[in-house]
């Protein structure tokens, strides 16, 4: 848990977000990992996706 709230932290200083109240950052660091995974995710699909059809 205290890399995802480091993670959270990082993003939220570099993209000058106000930071969430002690009650609020849990939730903040849940909803930033799984926006993060989101992005990942989606990155792998397309990139998998281009692959296979760049071998065609």
């Amino acid at each position: 848990m205290q890399l995802l709230r480091y993670i959270a932290s990082a993003f939220i200083n570099f993209f000058s977000i106000t930071q969430p109240s002690p009650e609020d950052e849990d939730r903040a660091v849940w909803f930033i990992a799984f926006l993060l995974l989101g992005v990942l995710a989606f990155v792998a699909t397309a990139a998998a996706l281009a692959v296979h059809y760049l071998r065609r």
